[in-house]
């Protein structure tokens, strides 16, 4: 039980306005950090890693949404695409793959996805959307420089 006492404020929540329906992100490419995750079990056995994103910069900063990664799974091709995945995760936050003991190792680090917009059959029976991964970018090299070459000094003869 806890003391509600005082925390409640009408006129913060008139404020707020009416609650809306979750808008997603538009589609593109986003630089995100990993927030939270967990193992779970899937309905046919298998092991997910379901990830919390939440962007890191620009116009939507701060905006949730969510990734699962079928780590384990019947589907040899699922399978092999969630491996692929954290591969590029790992990859781009600086950690080797083999040396994560623990999902949040990976928090709290900047990286780059592409996210889609996917609909889906809310439990209300209405047509919903939400994002979803639709690829893990791969880290970019950093471009060397290009030697630049002094001006010629200007010599009068």
């Amino acid at each position: 039980m806890s003391n509600m006492t005082g925390l409640y404020n009408a006129d913060s929540a008139k404020a707020a306005g009416e609650g809306g329906e979750y808008k997603p992100l538009p589609a593109g490419d986003y630089k995100v950090l990993m927030t939270e995750s967990e193992m779970k079990d899937t309905a046919k056995g298998g092991k997910m890693l379901a990830m919390t994103f939440v962007v890191a910069d620009g116009e939507h900063k701060e905006k949730k949404f969510f990734g699962n990664l079928n780590l384990v799974n019947a589907n040899e091709t699922a399978q092999n695409i969630a491996h692929r995945d954290f591969g590029l995760i790992c990859e781009q936050v600086g950690v080797k793959p083999e040396d994560v003991n623990d999902s949040s190792d990976l928090h709290m680090k900047p990286f780059m996805v592409t996210v889609k917009i996917a609909g889906y059959t809310g439990s209300d029976g209405q047509p919903k959307s939400k994002n979803e991964v639709a690829s893990y970018k791969p880290k970019q090299a950093v471009a060397s420089p290009s030697p630049t070459t002094a001006p010629a000094a200007n010599t009068a003869w």
